[in-house]
């Protein structure tokens, strides 16, 4: 479980990104030992000091990339992934740079990572990433379909390249790549489909794995024995293949997947309702999401509560049709089920969904 003060500190970050993404880039530009000095407090255990170099960093502008790449994979997983954000389309050409000159995996598997988070705007990088498979280790593979999957660039090179991962002796990347894949693929891709079918002998549930049968559905394939195969793994959390298939209803989004997410994360005796909760993200700000993320924050477990409160804050101004329900709980939460540390929680995530984002800035 991460503490109650991770969780508040992930909500002012997320308004702290809002914020600097709002303001004009810093003229008086740091020094790099500045630069490393703030890289460094991403990681450390004083909230004040982590918030204050992201907003820094944020405004500093792409220079800062090799030294937050340099950091090493702790900063860039913790909160790196909201400076990258924050930056934009401006880290592209950086980014560009920097992965023509790594060297090693593991700094090669960050600078994707990151042109992943960028998303489109990396589509020129597209090339570059590509002609790492070959000689990539597993993760870097993984980080390589997790960023075409983000970056969805148009064209065969992209599809050839994940469909030649399908068959990657590690289950995990062949897992990632048929995400990727039916999340770029033109539906009635023949090729693809049929790379899809050689694998698994013909779409038998005996070979498939949700990750292939969402492929599948993307490419319009036997969509309805897909979308049951998929249902059947999501609804039975002892199934082999469930929590891909938790990530593949997620994806799709549909009224019907959106159901079956909503009914895990309602059941109190599921064992991975948080994990719903953070693939429900995938979805986008959609009423039955944000009905799911309510109903969960009114739920009484904590985990629960506070993941649901960081996805809802996620969203910012796209999730204000629930901000009324929020402030309904807030002026509720004396009853047991809101404790002070879930209303406080509640507190970052209404200035962020309704924007008030300056006068959470002056209370920090």
């Amino acid at each position: 479980m991460k503490s109650v003060g991770y969780h508040m500190l992930c909500i002012l970050v997320a308004v702290v990104v809002a914020l600097a993404g709002c303001s004009t880039p810093s003229e008086n530009h740091l020094s790099d030992r500045e630069i490393s000095r703030l890289v460094s407090d991403l990681n450390g255990e004083e909230s004040d000091k982590t918030v204050v170099a992201i907003y820094k960093l944020i405004r500093e502008g792409p220079s800062v990339l090799p030294m937050l790449i340099d950091g090493g994979a702790g900063s860039l997983h913790l909160f790196g992934d909201d400076i990258i954000r924050g930056l934009g389309p401006s880290a592209v050409d950086p980014l560009m740079r920097l992965l023509e000159s790594a060297r090693s995996a593991e700094r090669k598997e960050l600078i994707v990572s990151a042109m992943g988070i960028v998303g489109p705007p990396c589509s020129p990088a597209v090339e570059m990433i590509i002609e790492e498979i070959n000689t990539a280790p597993p993760d870097l593979r993984i980080a390589i379909c997790r960023a075409l999957g983000s970056i969805m660039p148009q064209g065969d090179l992209a599809i050839d390249a994940l469909v030649g991962m399908l068959e990657d002796p590690a289950a995990t990347v062949a897992g990632e790549a048929a995400i990727a894949l039916g999340r770029i693929a033109t539906p009635g891709d023949q090729e693809a489909i049929d790379a899809i079918l050689a694998i698994t002998n013909q779409g038998s549930p005996d070979s498939l794995t949700p990750e292939l049968a969402f492929a599948l559905h993307q490419l319009g394939w036997s969509r309805h024995d897909m979308f049951d195969f998929i249902s059947s793994k999501g609804r039975d959390h002892q199934a082999r293949g469930h929590l891909g298939a938790v990530r593949a209803l997620a994806e799709l989004a549909n009224c019907e997947s959106l159901r079956i997410l909503g009914d895990l994360v309602r059941d109190p005796v599921y064992p991975t309702r948080t994990c719903v909760i953070y693939q429900l993200e995938l979805c986008g700000p959609q009423p039955e999401v944000l009905h799911i993320l309510v109903e969960a924050v009114q739920s009484e477990d904590n985990d629960l509560q506070f993941a649901a409160l960081l996805k809802l804050s996620s969203f910012g101004p796209s999730a204000r049709p629930v901000l009324p329900e929020l402030y309904a709980l807030r002026r509720g939460s004396e009853n047991e089920i809101i404790d002070a540390d879930t209303a406080d929680f509640l507190d970052r995530a209404i200035i962020l969904i309704s924007q008030n984002i300056k006068g959470s800035m002056d209370q920090h």
